[in-house]
């Protein structure tokens, strides 16, 4: 006997009992094979026994109160069958109970990862502050470079006339710390215009995504 065949006689059995109790027992026991996978279709059979078998037991659960059948050995069966009333009670605890334990844990770990948290914020503001000292001191090197470098220009074509060597060195001098002065405006340019709002942007959008899940934490 296949899996097939086990099912059709198991619905031509339960044909007397009401439609949704025999669709709610054909669609647990379909579950059951798929669940098990093909290659255990003929074990899950020898578990279950017989489509009788396992029909005296549903109709048993059906007519409990007052019907003409009974189930012989509850015992030898008992395993076979989950009554739907216990199905769906037993869904509603695991639920309610996974609730209240993720309750407490979210109450036992409350300093751990507040800390974390709070670690975390006070990493990326330190961050950003250390990127934003660099970014001054660049600043203030950019602006000193640029400065001697005109001056060294300005003092250097003042004294070629007098000493063409020396002038010509001071305004070659003057020339490369000008240059290294463009050179690192280059990245201040891009930190002030894209590096430091991006990262307060990512900063504000954690500190708006840690609010939310508190939020949804506490609907659950």
């Amino acid at each position: 006997m296949n899996r097939q065949e086990f099912m059709r006689q198991l619905e031509y059995l339960l044909s007397g009992i009401p439609t949704s109790e025999r669709e709610d027992a054909l669609a647990y026991y379909n579950n059951y094979f798929d669940e098990a996978g093909v290659e255990n279709e003929v074990k899950v059979i020898e578990e279950l026994g017989s489509p009788e078998a396992v029909a005296k037991i549903i109709l048993a659960d059906v007519y409990r109160d007052g019907g003409d059948y009974s189930n012989p050995e509850p015992e030898a069966y008992e395993h076979q069958v989950v009554p739907k009333q216990n199905r769906t009670t037993k869904k509603q605890g695991m639920s309610q109970s996974t609730k209240i334990l993720l309750i407490i844990l979210i109450v036992i770990t409350f300093p751990i990862w507040i800390g974390i948290v709070a670690g975390l914020f006070g990493a990326a503001i330190g961050l950003i502050g250390a990127l934003f000292g660099v970014i001054v001191g660049l600043m203030g090197a950019v602006i000193g470079l640029v400065a001697g470098g005109v001056g060294c220009i300005i003092g250097g074509i003042a004294c070629i006339i007098a000493n063409p060597i020396d002038g010509l060195v001071c305004v070659g001098v003057g020339a490369i710390l000008a240059a290294i002065g463009i050179l690192l405006a280059i990245p201040c340019v891009l930190a002030v215009g894209v590096w430091i709002p991006k990262a307060i942007k990512a900063l504000v959008n954690g500190i708006k995504g840690i609010l939310h899940r508190k939020e949804g934490g506490n609907e659950i």
